[in-house]
């Protein structure tokens, strides 16, 4: 193989699929990072054999083939390279080695056989439905930092997707809250299905939906599912297992609702975490007229703000985990909100003031002593 390429296309590709490089791996060829020549263009791949990221630039190919590249170390020269650096990349098939050539510098890499590189898998011919990558990357910012980390629970590591026939929901649990975001479809899905898709995969694809006028499509078989944005393409192996039926856990009735600012409370509730430890991390409220108090009372002090509410229905004292609320509250894209109380032992439920298609639950704490 033997090509040349803008030293800044380079280092985007790379950086592009670096995400799918197995930090630690007992296979030495998953730290390198496949090159393949297309026609015109250049292939680069990487894969932790769960998921794969693939993607594609422009290259002047004098000698078409592949090579896999040690992926720290091509990665970082790239970094270090000038924008305007046109970097030239020559293997030798019979050794796996191959010389980087850049302004009046050589670098030597030994590499990988490709031919021992796994296969990135076929994409399917028929998509299962186009979203805006916009509007994704909204809804797994309102999901994710409710996917567990627990690997001994692996379903809960993953985020349901929920196709319907007029809408698709996308539900994250780690059994202390709940997170669902649903949208509307302009079609229906070529068929409707219910697949469990890994977190960890899902924070690496929202991390590349940047584009404000592009869409992303999606592609399902059955263990795996594609994502296909502009010139990358994500895929990753579906989680195994039953979703728990979420709908048991939405509260359906409540005994008391409070309207209120989001980014008052948010505020309120990140002071008195100030003085949370490990061990005490419950943020109290007391409900009562038009008052929400927020307090937590630890070693080092205490902490008290009362705001002005809105209150319907029964007062109550009720504590939650502080974490777990400031991230519930960081997704509320409303000015205001609604927090719903089923009772000072039972699941609360959390949506934007005016908005229908997204809800939080959060479990309360148990009171510490």
């Amino acid at each position: 193989m033997q090509i040349s390429l803008p030293a800044e296309n380079l280092l985007n590709a790379l950086l592009t699929v670096y995400r799918a490089v197995p930090p630690r791996t007992p296979l030495p060829i998953l730290t390198g990072i496949l090159f393949e020549t297309k026609e015109n263009e250049l292939y680069i791949t990487a894969t932790d054999l769960e998921h794969s990221i693939c993607t594609y630039v422009s290259a002047t190919i004098e000698e078409p083939g592949a090579a896999v590249l040690p992926a720290r170390e091509i990665t970082e020269l790239a970094r270090r390279l000038h924008d305007t650096s046109i970097v030239k990349i020559q293997t030798d098939g019979q050794t796996n080695t191959t010389v980087i050539n850049y302004a009046q510098s050589e670098l030597t890499l030994h590499g990988f056989s490709p031919d021992e590189y796994p296969t990135m898998p076929e994409l399917p011919k028929e998509n299962l439905i186009n979203l805006p990558q916009q509007q994704l990357r909204k809804m797994l910012k309102q999901v994710l930092y409710a996917v567990s980390t627990e690997e001994h629970r692996p379903v809960f590591t993953g985020v349901l997707f929920e196709f319907t026939n007029e809408k698709l929901n996308v539900v994250a649990t780690d059994t202390h809250r709940l997170a669902l975001r649903s949208t509307l479809l302009d079609t229906q899905p070529s068929k409707l299905i219910n697949v469990i898709v890994p977190g960890k995969t899902l924070n690496e694809l929202s991390k590349l939906l940047v584009k404000e006028d592009s869409e992303v499509s999606i592609y399902v078989t059955e263990n795996q599912i594609f994502f296909l944005l502009n010139e990358v393409q994500i895929v990753t192996r579906l989680l195994a297992g039953n979703y728990p039926n979420y709908n048991l856990v939405i509260p359906q009735h409540t005994s008391c609702d409070v309207t209120l600012d989001t980014k008052e409370l948010l505020e309120a509730v990140d002071r008195a975490f100030l003085l949370s430890s490990p061990g005490r991390q419950t943020v109290f409220f007391q409900l009562q007229e038009n008052t929400l108090t927020v307090f937590l009372n630890a070693q080092t002090g205490r902490i008290r703000e009362d705001l002005q509410v809105n209150i319907t229905g029964d007062q109550m004292d009720i504590g939650f985990n502080g974490r777990y609320l400031m991230d519930a509250l960081k997704t509320i894209n409303s000015e205001q909100l609604h927090f719903k109380f089923t009772g000072p032992t039972t699941p609360a439920l959390l949506k934007p003031a005016g908005q229908d298609e997204y809800i939080s639950v959060l479990v309360p704490a148990i009171p510490q002593q």
